[in-house]
């Protein structure tokens, strides 16, 4: 999960990750969201985010994991209860 989210980092990678990072991926990293680790959670959301910046492909990915826009938004209130 690190390093794809260190690959996400840099612009040049955009192209490679929306070809070859499968749904399989995504789904594991959206279900890390479900532990009740607050490290855990904040790395994936941080993946989630950069992935999300890379543009259109990895959006739709995203949101096509079943239940991760339910998930996400649980794992948000999870977070700001817990920080804030």
């Amino acid at each position: 999960m690190e390093i794809l989210g260190n690959l996400s980092k840099a612009e040049d990678n955009g192209v490679l990750i929306c070809e070859y990072v499968d749904q399989d991926s995504y789904k594991e990293v959206i279900m890390l969201l479900t532990l009740p680790d607050l490290m855990l959670l904040m790395a994936s959301l941080e993946v989630l985010y950069l992935l999300a910046q890379l543009g259109e492909v990895p959006c739709s990915k995203i949101a096509s994991v079943d239940h991760s826009i339910g998930i996400k938004s649980q794992s948000y209130v999870l977070e700001t209860s817990l920080i804030g």
